[in-house]
């Protein structure tokens, strides 16, 4: 195979600086001729770009590839699976697993390989609604602020000017807020300004008593030593009528990412997801807890009851100790999938995907 020698700098650029859609317009022609390093990029622009069809059209190229690796054969089960091609996922997981024995992921599989069936029962647990208050764009990462929903979202004014972020081509993400209603409607939704700014914003989240917020930004101070700027986390407090300035968390890197805030009741226990050096997988969840001073102790990783070899983000944790995340690491219908454990004294218990129609 072959790929331009003059190619390759600006392709790896383009995916090394988010612009997924450039790497498809340079790659897209020449799916088959290009090597499988460039076959990854372009399978991996299309998957995060949403088009999973031609994602899945380009890893089926690099399955005949000599050098594909196990996580190329991972990567397209993800893929299959949002495709929803469960049979076909379940045979090039049964490749992988015969190539990563000890991997959990493989040991999870392994357990229950037809599991798909069972998820895609509707058990009558969840109603799932579309709220009016979602945009065509991106709404997520909602937290609750007193008698208000606290949200992330891309949207913006249509006659407003905007920068938009080179991954998706859409506006930078920004933290709003809205009244509550019985319904369950977010109603009176508006950009919390004094914490956005002009890159990426969110998600947030709260302590019971709305007096402490720590929130997700980009590291708008330095990039890392690839040239890209990586998530770190802000924390202010209410006192005296108006919040504090924002003091950047202690575990801020900017070598790798942390974000995913998730604040306890009691807001002395921040749980969050990082890619940092030492995890079990790509990006795992950990915890802190709050020092007698205010500070915040050593980061903990919440270990392999929770955290496999994929990705785990996205922490919840309600007061009941129900503890809720997302991973695609764990048996599950596509991508990142919503998955519940119970903590009791310090103990997760069994984690468990709670299928449709919340997951898809």
């Amino acid at each position: 195979r072959s790929d331009r020698p003059a190619d390759r700098p600006a392709t790896n650029n383009h995916y090394n600086n988010y612009s997924y859609t450039k790497v498809i317009e340079k790659l897209e022609g020449e799916k088959k001729q290009i090597n499988t390093d460039a076959q990854r990029k372009l399978a991996d622009s299309y998957k995060i770009t949403g088009n999973f069809a031609a994602a899945d059209s380009v890893y089926s190229i690099i399955m005949q590839a000599s050098d594909k690796t196990p996580q190329d054969i991972y990567a397209y089960v993800q893929i299959l699976k949002m495709n929803a091609k469960y049979d076909e996922a379940q045979k090039q997981m049964d490749a992988y697993s015969a190539l990563n024995a000890a991997d959990s992921r493989t040991k999870l599989f392994n357990q229950n390989k037809t599991y798909t069936i069972d998820l895609l029962k509707d058990k009558g647990q969840f109603e799932v609604k579309n709220l009016d208050v979602n945009s065509s764009e991106q709404d997520f990462g909602v937290t609750y602020f007193k008698n208000e929903i606290v949200y992330t979202s891309s949207k913006h004014d249509i006659n407003a000017a905007y920068r938009r972020w080179n991954g998706n081509n859409l506006p930078f993400l920004d933290l709003y807020s809205g009244k509550l209603e019985e319904n369950g409607e977010i109603t009176n939704s508006k950009k919390m300004s004094s914490l956005n700014k002009k890159y990426h914003e969110g998600p947030a989240s709260y302590n019971k008593a709305g007096s402490v917020i720590i929130y997700t930004q980009d590291n708008y101070q330095s990039k890392s030593s690839d040239g890209i700027r990586k998530l770190e986390l802000m924390e202010s407090t209410f006192k005296d009528g108006k919040w504090s300035e924002k003091i950047p968390f202690a575990l801020n890197n900017k070598e790798y990412s942390v974000g995913h805030p998730c604040l306890s009741a009691d807001g002395n226990t921040l749980y969050f997801a990082s890619d940092m050096p030492g995890g079990i997988g790509a990006v795992d969840i950990y915890k802190v807890i709050r020092n007698a001073d205010g500070t915040w102790g050593k980061a903990e990783n919440l270990g392999d009851k929770i955290n496999t070899e994929g990705n785990e983000m996205f922490p919840f944790i309600h007061e009941s100790g129900l503890f809720s995340f997302s991973s695609d690491g764990r048996p599950g219908l596509g991508g990142l999938d919503v998955f519940v454990s119970q903590l009791k004294n310090n103990q997760f218990a069994k984690v468990i995907n709670i299928g449709a129609p919340v997951n898809g």
